[in-house]
C-alpha cells in the first residue's frame, strides 16, 4: 500500500474522480459512508443511544464531517449536535454542498459560528473531530485552537475523520502539540499518513488508527510515485517448488553467534532459522558452546571457533548462501578484528544485528566492507550509535534513509511500526509490531528469519519486508518470551511451508 503526502493526496481524488468520471463531491459521499459504516461495525446498536456533538472545519474536512452527521441522522443516530467553525465565511465547494444537503432535512442539529464559543460538553458521549484533515500545514491558532483545546479538556470519547486534527501528515517537528485533538479513535482514508507512525505522536492516536478504502483504484495510485508504502498484508505468496526438492534447495546459511555468558541469542537465532524454512544451518560458535548448540538445536552444525569465549576466527565462508552476524557475539578486540576479516571475505547476502552493529558503530571504518544490500536491524538506540543522537523520530527516519542510500544497505529500524529503507531511498513500514515484541531474545529470532529467507534466496528486501511482517504475527495476543516467538513460527506465515501446502493442494 503506498502512502502519500498531502499534496498528493489532493492529487490522487482528483485523478480518482477523472478515472470514474464523477464528481469531487461523489467521493467525499463515499468516503464519509465507508468510514459511516466502519464506525456502526465497531460500535454497533450502542451508538444510536449516544449524545454526539461533531466540529467541522470550513475544508474538506468539515464536508466529510458534515455527510457523517447526515448519514447517522438517517440510520437512527438522533441525538446529535453539529459545530461548524467557519471563521472566514468561507467553505469549499465540496464542504458547502455537504452543509446544504445536510440543512435539507435536519438544519436544527446545525449550529455556524465564527468565533469561538464554548460548548457545554457534560453531557456528550461522543465528539467528532471532523476540523482538519491530512492537508493543514502551519499550527492551529485562534479560534481553532480554542475548540482544539475544549476537546481535549472534555472526558468524551473522540474520533477523528483522516487526522487528528492540528497534526500534519508528515513533520511534526515545527508544530505546536498543544492544539493537537487527542483522538480515541482515528479512521484515516486510504492509507496512513507517515506522521502516524512516529512515537511522539502516540499521544494523539494511542489506540492506533483504522483505514477508510475509498475505492482509489489501483491504475490511479500507480500513477502517483512515493518511496513510502505501508505492508499491512501479508507480503509474501506460495512459489513454485519442485517436488525433487531437498535440503540444499532451500540454502544453506552460516550464522556467527553467541560468547561466554549470551550463548542463549545463538541458540534463538538458529532455532529460528530452521524453522523459517531453512535448509542447513552451519552455527560458528566459540568452544564453550559448543555443546549447548548441539543439544538445543540439534539440527544445525556446530563449528567452534578456536576460541574458548568469544568470536576470534572465520574460514571459509563464501561458499554459503547467507551469512548472519551478530546475536550474543560480544564486543572483545578479538571479535572486532574476525568482524572485519568477515566483512572482507564476504560478498554475499548477509543480515548484521546486535553485538555485530555495535561493533560497526565503534568502528565505522567498518562500514566501507558491507556488502550490497546487506541487512542491518537496529532499534533506535543501536542505530543512534550507529549514526548520531536523534531528538525525534522524523529526524531518525531521515537518517535511516541517508543510511541506506550512502552505504547501500537495507536498514531495519526496529519499532512500533518497524520501517525498512532500501538504498533507492523507499522505505516500507511494518503493521504487525505488538509490544508483545519487546522482550529479550526477540531481536534474535527475527535474525534468526531473515537469515533464513537470504539462505533460500530470496532479496534481501523482500527477505527482511517478509521476516518482519511474520516476526509480528508470532507475537499476536500472546504473552510471549523470545522460544514462544519459534513455537509460534506456523507453515501460514512461512514461504516455503506455504509452497509446500499449495503443492499438496493444487
Amino acid at each position: 500500500m503506498k502512502i502519500f503526502k498531502a499534496a498528493q493526496i489532493r492529487e490522487l481524488d482528483s485523478l480518482q474522480t477523472a478515472f470514474e468520471g464523477i464528481s469531487s463531491y461523489e467521493l467525499m459521499e463515499r468516503a464519509a459512508g465507508n468510514m459511516f459504516r466502519a464506525i456502526m461495525e465497531k460500535h454497533k446498536e450502542r451508538i444510536r443511544s449516544k449524545r454526539i456533538t461533531i466540529f467541522a472545519g470550513p475544508g474538506n474536512n468539515g464536508g466529510d464531517a458534515l455527510v457523517l452527521a447526515r448519514l447517522l441522522m438517517e440510520n437512527g443516530v438522533c441525538d446529535i449536535n453539529v459545530h461548524l467553525i467557519n471563521p472566514k465565511c468561507s467553505l469549499s465547494t465540496d464542504c458547502a454542498r455537504a452543509k446544504e444537503n445536510l440543512e435539507k432535512k435536519h438544519s436544527h442539529i446545525l449550529t455556524e459560528t465564527k468565533t469561538y464559543v464554548p460548548v457545554d460538553l457534560s453531557g456528550t458521549d461522543i465528539i467528532i473531530d471532523g476540523l482538519f484533515g491530512s492537508g493543514l500545514n502551519r499550527p492551529l491558532e485562534g479560534t481553532f485552537a480554542e475548540y482544539v483545546m475544549m476537546i481535549n479538556r472534555s472526558d468524551c470519547h473522540v474520533i477523528s475523520i483522516d487526522m487528528p486534527s492540528g497534526l500534519y501528515g508528515e513533520d511534526n517537528r515545527s508544530n505546536n502539540l498543544e492544539t493537537i485533538v487527542k483522538a480515541s479513535e482515528l479512521y484515516t482514508f486510504n492509507a496512513p499518513k507517515i506522521s502516524l507512525f512516529m512515537a511522539e505522536n502516540e499521544k494523539f492516536l494511542p489506540n492506533g488508527f483504522t483505514i477508510i478504502d475509498i475505492g482509489i483504484a489501483k491504475e490511479v495510485s500507480a500513477k502517483l510515485e512515493s518511496p513510502y508504502s505501508f505492508c499491512n498484508s501479508t507480503p509474501f505468496s506460495a512459489k513454485p517448488i519442485s517436488r525433487f526438492s531437498h535440503k540444499g534447495t532451500f540454502g544453506h546459511a552460516y550464522l556467527i553467534a553467541g560468547s561466554y555468558g549470551m550463548m542463549g541469542a545463538a541458540v534463538l537465532a538458529a532455532k529460528a532459522c530452521m524453522k523459517f524454512g531453512c535448509g542447513l544451518l552451519t552455527a560458528h560458535i566459540p568452544q564453550k558452546g559448543y555443546e549447548i548448540m548441539q543439544i538445543s538445536v540439534p539440527e544445525a552444525l556446530a563449528e567452534v571457533d578456536d576460541d574458548e569465549f568469544c568470536f576470534s576466527n572465520i574460514g571459509d565462508i563464501a561458499k554459503y548462501n547467507a551469512v548472519g552476524i551478530g546475536p550474543g557475539l560480544g564486543k572483545s578486540e578479538k571479535s572486532k578484528a574476525a568482524l572485519e576479516k568477515a566483512l572482507k571475505l564476504y560478498s554475499g547476502q548477509m543480515v548484521i544485528d546486535a553485538d555485530a552493529l555495535n561493533l560497526l558503530s565503534e568502528n565505522r571504518e567498518l562500514l566501507r566492507y558491507l556488502p550490497h544490500n546487506t541487512i542491518l536491524t537496529p532499534h533506535p538506540k543501536e542505530f543512534d550509535r550507529l549514526t548520531t543522537p536523534s531528538s525525534h523520530s522524523f529526524e531518525r527516519l531521515e537518517k535511516q534513509i541517508e543510511f541506506a542510500k550512502k552505504h547501500n544497505v537495507i536498514v531495519v529500524l526496529k519499532g512500533a511500526y518497524t520501517s525498512i529503507a532500501s538504498p533507492d531511498g523507499s522505505v516500507r513500514f511494518n503493521s504487525t509490531g505488538t509490544p508483545a515484541l519487546a522482550t529479550a531474545g526477540s531481536g534474535d529470532v527475527l535474525t534468526g528469519m531473515i537469515l533464513s529467507l537470504l539462505a533460500q534466496k530470496h532479496s534481501p528486501i523482500d527477505a527482511a519486508t517478509c521476516a518482519v511482517f511474520a516476526h509480528g504475527l508470532t507475537a499476536k495476543n500472546e504473552a510471549v518470551t523470545a522460544s514462544t516467538l519459534i513455537e509460534n513460527i506456523t507453515p501460514e506465515i512461512c514461504p516455503k511451508h506455504c509452497s509446500i501446502a499449495k503443492m499438496y493442494h493444487n
